[in-house]
């Protein structure tokens, strides 16, 4: 059962983690200008979204971003916890490979990251050749983590934050993804997508 939860628990992870600890790795938001605004934040996810930060950014293409909100009150904050965690919600699903390149007659280490996009409910799908019983256990287990992220949301995010949509598309869909950047820090603190891609000296 824990295979249909780990990409969930990989997103909490993300939020509860921080750059500190590597200061030459950041997220994808994170590395280029420095973040005195929070729309500094999307500026920097569109110019690093290259082959250099994910292998296979060619397939997917960034179209645009725009401004939505600054949560004005905790009811609008219930709204959105609710919002990026419905079954429509999207999912960025980040894949690491590492492996030793010889580069100037020296052993490097290499780290390729590959991008993939899922929704919040295809990650039940995967769990329907399971027994009646089993399946049982993985919603009850899916539900609680949904539960657990919305509670999460409502947790980090405060009256004032700013929302974002990012518009974004492969060779089938057009998507959309909501972000949530705060005002004191100007960092985004809330996103179900591109935050865990890493850039920088992977």
């Amino acid at each position: 059962m824990a295979k249909y939860l780990i990409m969930l628990v990989n997103i909490m992870l993300c939020f509860n983690s921080s750059s500190q600890s590597y200061p030459s790795i950041v997220n994808i938001y994170e590395y280029g200008d420095s973040l005195y605004t929070c729309e500094t934040n999307l500026k920097n996810l569109f110019q690093n979204w290259n082959n250099n930060h994910i292998n296979n950014s060619y397939e997917y293409s960034l179209i645009n971003y725009a401004f939505v909100e600054e949560i004005s009150d905790t009811s609008t904050i219930k709204l959105y916890s609710d919002l990026v965690t419905t079954d429509e919600s999207l999912l960025g699903i980040v894949k690491s490979n590492s492996f030793s390149k010889i580069i100037d007659n020296k052993n490097t280490k290499i780290t390729e990251q590959t991008f993939s996009v899922r929704r919040f409910g295809s990650l039940l799908y995967d769990s329907s050749s399971c027994t009646s019983k089993e399946r049982a256990d993985i919603i009850t287990a899916f539900e609680k983590e949904r539960e657990n992220l919305s509670a999460a949301f409502r947790s980090i995010v405060n009256v004032g934050d700013k929302v974002y949509v990012i518009f974004f598309k492969d060779s089938r869909h057009i998507y959309s993804a909501y972000i949530v950047c705060s005002s004191q820090t100007k960092r985004v603190i809330w996103d179900n997508v591109f935050r865990n891609i890493k850039a920088g000296n992977i």
